[in-house]
């Protein structure tokens, strides 16, 4: 018996079902165009750098309540993400931060690592009793080919470090997104040699920090 031809004929479709048949979007996932008065963010620094030179201690320091400029001597407005929130807000204030800090050691001697976390400036040259503070993390290292590799993570709120809540509220914590604020916290980054002979060739570090920033006084937008 011969088959039967389907009917192929397409149905028609009216204009007012086009907009229906039209995949329609979330509209509970859009950002109203005016920021909110605060804005809380998580930005992150990353440093890479050898610690050598002709001494036996070096330092390298970073200000985790800075979010403008958060290695000492280094460049301003180089955070990540920073500028961006500079154009939307007036203030930060960083409340929190945590870093991942690896340091590798490329002498033939053995090398104290350490990490430190201050409300005072640690200078550029470490001494072995900061390693007495509660907050400071610290290790020896075996010369380069044994077990010459460490890594230091922490999480601190910038209240831990000052011992008060005051952080918060005070006004010398903040800065505007223009600079640095007035009470700087310290986080340093420490190499000493153990035998006393001078770091030639260094210890090899990678930094992360990461800084939980809040943003307010919302510029006219």
């Amino acid at each position: 018996m011969p088959q039967k031809k389907k009917n192929m004929k397409k149905k028609k479709v009216k204009k007012g079902d086009l907009f229906k048949q039209t995949r329609m979007p979330s509209f509970s996932s859009y950002t109203d165009s005016i920021m909110p008065t605060e804005k809380d963010v998580k930005l992150v620094v990353v440093g890479m750098f050898n610690m050598g030179g002709a001494v036996t201690g070096i330092t390298v320091r970073y200000k985790p309540n800075s979010a403008y400029q958060p290695l000492a001597g280094g460049s301003s407005g180089v955070t990540p993400g920073f500028s961006h929130w500079a154009n939307f807000y007036g203030f930060y204030r960083v409340v929190a931060y945590e870093y991942e800090i690896t340091m590798v050691n490329a002498q033939a001697f053995p090398v104290l690592c350490s990490v430190t976390n201050l409300n005072n400036d640690p200078t550029i040259t470490p001494t072995t009793n900061i390693t007495a503070n509660p907050l400071t993390q610290h290790k020896t290292v075996s010369p380069v080919g044994g077990l010459d590799k460490v890594t230091f993570r922490k999480r601190l709120t910038i209240a831990q470090v000052a011992g008060t809540n005051a952080v918060e509220t005070g006004d010398s914590y903040r800065s505007s997104t223009t600079g640095d604020p007035a009470d700087v916290f310290w986080l340093g980054v420490n190499a000493q040699s153990v035998t006393g002979s001078t770091l030639t060739i260094g210890v090899n570090c990678v930094v992360y920090l990461y800084q939980y920033v809040r943003f307010y006084d919302r510029l006219l937008q």
